[in-house]
Protein backbone atom coordinates (compact mmCIF):
# COMPACT_ATOMS: atom_id res chain seq x y z
CA UNK A 1 0.00 0.00 0.00
CA UNK A 2 1.04 3.54 -0.17
CA UNK A 3 0.90 6.24 1.90
CA UNK A 4 -2.92 6.84 1.38
CA UNK A 5 -6.13 4.96 1.81
CA UNK A 6 -5.40 2.93 -2.03
CA UNK A 7 -2.03 1.46 -3.15
CA UNK A 8 -0.66 4.38 -5.10
CA UNK A 9 0.96 3.51 -8.38
CA UNK A 10 4.19 3.52 -7.70
CA UNK A 11 3.87 0.66 -5.11
CA UNK A 12 1.94 -1.05 -7.62
CA UNK A 13 4.43 -0.75 -10.22
CA UNK A 14 6.86 -1.68 -8.06
CA UNK A 15 4.69 -5.10 -7.10
CA UNK A 16 4.71 -6.20 -10.91
CA UNK A 17 8.27 -5.64 -11.42
CA UNK A 18 9.41 -7.38 -8.61
CA UNK A 19 6.91 -10.41 -9.95
CA UNK A 20 8.70 -9.79 -13.13
CA UNK A 21 12.41 -9.91 -11.63
CA UNK A 22 11.68 -13.33 -9.89
CA UNK A 23 10.28 -15.25 -12.99
CA UNK A 24 11.35 -18.70 -13.13
CA UNK A 25 11.60 -18.91 -9.45
CA UNK A 26 9.89 -20.27 -6.23
CA UNK A 27 8.74 -16.74 -5.13
CA UNK A 28 5.45 -16.36 -4.35
CA UNK A 29 3.77 -13.45 -6.22
CA UNK A 30 0.01 -13.84 -6.12
CA UNK A 31 -3.17 -11.56 -5.30
CA UNK A 32 -6.03 -13.65 -4.08
CA UNK A 33 -8.66 -13.13 -1.74
CA UNK A 34 -7.64 -16.30 0.43
CA UNK A 35 -6.84 -14.69 4.13
CA UNK A 36 -3.99 -16.51 5.25
CA UNK A 37 -3.89 -17.68 9.11
CA UNK A 38 -0.58 -15.74 10.80
CA UNK A 39 0.92 -17.76 13.49
CA UNK A 40 0.67 -16.42 17.33
CA UNK A 41 3.65 -14.33 17.66
CA UNK A 42 3.86 -14.65 20.96
CA UNK A 43 4.83 -18.38 20.28
CA UNK A 44 7.13 -17.79 18.07
CA UNK A 45 11.08 -18.73 19.89
CA UNK A 46 14.04 -16.68 20.10
CA UNK A 47 16.61 -15.71 21.71
CA UNK A 48 16.99 -11.92 23.26
CA UNK A 49 19.03 -9.40 23.72
CA UNK A 50 18.55 -7.81 27.19
CA UNK A 51 20.08 -4.99 29.46
CA UNK A 52 19.45 -4.34 32.91
CA UNK A 53 20.96 -2.20 35.86
CA UNK A 54 23.62 -3.52 37.81
CA UNK A 55 22.72 -6.03 40.55
CA UNK A 56 20.08 -8.12 38.93
CA UNK A 57 22.57 -10.49 37.25
CA UNK A 58 21.47 -13.05 39.91
CA UNK A 59 17.56 -12.55 38.92
CA UNK A 60 18.27 -12.81 35.72
CA UNK A 61 20.09 -15.94 36.00
CA UNK A 62 17.28 -17.47 37.93
CA UNK A 63 14.73 -16.55 35.72
CA UNK A 64 16.73 -17.11 32.45
CA UNK A 65 18.92 -19.50 32.83
CA UNK A 66 22.43 -19.85 31.26
CA UNK A 67 22.93 -16.41 30.11
CA UNK A 68 25.53 -15.64 27.38
CA UNK A 69 27.02 -12.14 29.36
CA UNK A 70 28.16 -9.52 26.82
CA UNK A 71 30.95 -7.03 27.21
CA UNK A 72 30.80 -3.40 25.87
CA UNK A 73 33.71 -1.92 24.11
CA UNK A 74 32.94 0.78 26.17
CA UNK A 75 31.77 -0.02 29.24
CA UNK A 76 28.55 1.60 30.67
CA UNK A 77 28.66 2.12 34.49
CA UNK A 78 25.69 0.21 36.35
CA UNK A 79 24.10 -1.51 34.07
CA UNK A 80 24.72 -5.22 32.16
CA UNK A 81 23.80 -6.97 29.13
CA UNK A 82 23.29 -10.64 28.57
CA UNK A 83 21.74 -12.73 25.35
CA UNK A 84 19.26 -15.67 26.91
CA UNK A 85 18.84 -19.03 25.59
CA UNK A 86 15.62 -19.65 22.93
CA UNK A 87 12.19 -19.18 24.36
CA UNK A 88 8.50 -17.86 23.51
CA UNK A 89 7.92 -14.28 23.31
CA UNK A 90 5.26 -15.10 25.87
CA UNK A 91 8.33 -16.51 28.14
CA UNK A 92 10.57 -13.57 27.79
CA UNK A 93 7.65 -11.15 27.73
CA UNK A 94 7.05 -12.72 31.29
CA UNK A 95 10.32 -12.83 33.00
CA UNK A 96 11.24 -9.37 31.69
CA UNK A 97 8.33 -8.16 33.89
CA UNK A 98 10.07 -9.42 36.96
CA UNK A 99 13.00 -7.80 36.48
CA UNK A 100 12.96 -4.29 38.24
CA UNK A 101 15.88 -2.40 35.75
CA UNK A 102 15.22 -3.79 32.44
CA UNK A 103 16.64 -0.87 30.18
CA UNK A 104 16.23 -2.91 27.08
CA UNK A 105 14.84 -6.11 25.64
CA UNK A 106 15.46 -6.71 21.59
CA UNK A 107 14.24 -9.92 19.86
CA UNK A 108 17.14 -11.55 18.02
CA UNK A 109 16.85 -12.95 14.39
CA UNK A 110 18.37 -16.33 13.83
CA UNK A 111 20.26 -17.25 10.40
Amino acid sequence: RGAGKFPTASAVVSDVMECARNIGRNVPCRWDDEVLKLSDPMEESFRYFIRVGSGEEKKAEELFGKLTLIEAKVPVEGETAFVTPMMTEREASSKCGELKSIKQCIRLLQD
